[in-house]
């Protein structure tokens, strides 16, 4: 897996169908030219949350779906969520 697709972003004219390929879990932004549109939350490979307020609002809600269905931080980035659940909302550390 490749670190960088847990936070993806994507420019609008692409097929939905290839903005979450190969992402797990994370962080999809779908871009017009230099907007951002859309920001969404994935899991396994499927938008979960669409239309998310922001980046920051995203990684939390993200932080919250993987607690709630227990899955495992990705091998690559455990160490960014950790610091994320440690650091940042203060969880565990």
């Amino acid at each position: 897996d490749d670190p960088s697709n847990a936070f993806k972003t994507v420019q609008a004219i692409d097929e939905e169908a290839t903005f979450t390929r190969g992402m797990q879990v994370g962080v999809l932004l779908v871009k017009d030219g230099e907007d951002i549109i859309a920001t969404s939350v994935i899991l396994e490979e499927q938008v979960v949350l669409p239309d998310v307020e922001d980046i920051p609002h995203a990684i939390a809600l993200l932080m919250g779906l993987l607690f709630a269905f227990n899955i495992d931080y990705p091998k690559e980035l455990r160490y960014t969520f950790e610091v994320f659940q440690k650091v940042l909302m203060n969880i565990g550390g």
